[in-house]
């Protein structure tokens, strides 16, 4: 898909020379085009080869790169089945250290996000700085222009007690599914106290508070 953005008129200075002046009139030059080419693929190693492309063609402005998913749902299913097993696994547990699971009052709370590749990017300097002796002399100092690099971080998983494919060589998409269980122990119920009295007949008559 191509998107046009412009077609407008450039202009160039024309100098018109006289016996005793100079005069600069502004002409027209041609007209300047701009696109954005939005490219649709699936496997990232296309990229190379399209910026390869591109260059050859003098297109050197890669703006960005967009990812995106189509089965969402497919991966949040399958997060929230393994996720059950896991909470299973670990009320099991409970029950077997003398907690009344069945008696508890429970809350659950889920969670679901995702993270983006385009998210996901930290930047640094990758530079060892020299000492200021040249200072101490009343030198003059040029500090070289100090390029800033990019990589990629992708989401931490020491907070997950699973994770699914968990090596990453390349920018993914990642999806994340946390469920949280709350288990209060049940209120004991209140017996309800009755008082009887023994008649002189020797009858038991109960008593109304």
């Amino acid at each position: 898909f191509v998107d046009m953005l412009t077609f407008v008129p450039e202009y160039e200075y024309e100098v018109e020379k006289k016996i005793f002046s100079k005069t600069y009139n502004e002409v027209p030059k041609g007209f300047r085009l701009q696109k954005n080419i939005h490219v649709s693929y699936t496997d990232s190693r296309m990229l190379d080869k399209m910026i390869a492309i591109c260059a050859k063609h003098e297109i050197y402005d890669l703006v960005k790169v967009e990812y995106f998913n189509t089965n969402c749902k497919a991966y949040y299913d399958t997060l929230r089945i393994e996720a059950k097993k896991i909470l299973k696994s670990k009320l099991a547990d409970y029950k077997e250290l003398g907690i009344n699971i069945e008696m508890a009052n429970k809350e659950f709370a889920e969670n679901t996000f995702v993270k983006y590749p385009g998210e996901q990017y930290a930047s640094y300097y990758a530079f060892n700085s020299n000492s200021l002796d040249a200072l101490k002399r009343k030198s003059g100092i040029n500090n070289a222009k100090k390029t800033q690099s990019f990589y990629y971080k992708p989401v931490s998983y020491k907070k997950y007690d699973l994770v699914l494919n968990p090596i990453i060589t390349e920018p993914v998409i990642q999806y994340a599914y946390s469920v949280k269980i709350k288990l209060e122990p049940a209120k004991p119920v209140e017996k309800k106290k009755e008082f009887y009295l023994v008649t002189p007949n020797g009858d038991l008559k109960l008593i109304d508070k």
